[in-house]
């Protein structure tokens, strides 16, 4: 039974990495469950789900309006290093 509890239920640590890890790459089927279960019953992390995508959009509108010529290198390889690192949670 306790392995049961632990495979569905997410700590809040865990819930918040899968909310990133969910806007960045997507979730897999089981990820996606324990979430929305988590969601279910966890309020703070359903307000974090809201202030995540508002931070995010609010990012991709600064990006778009500043001259970031030149970067793209950089930003290609930063953003492949957050990738790497949120499919390890």
């Amino acid at each position: 039974m306790e392995n049961i509890k632990n495979s569905l239920f997410l700590s809040c640590l865990k819930a918040t990495g899968f909310i990133e890890k969910k806007q960045a790459i997507g979730l897999n089927f089981t990820e996606e469950i324990q979430l929305k279960i988590h969601l279910s019953m966890c309020k703070a992390c359903a307000a974090y789900v809201h202030q995540s995508r508002a931070i995010e959009e609010g990012l991709i509108k600064n990006y778009k309006k500043k001259d970031v010529s030149g970067t793209e290198d950089t930003l290609d390889q930063f953003e492949k290093e957050i990738k790497e690192k949120i499919k390890s949670l």
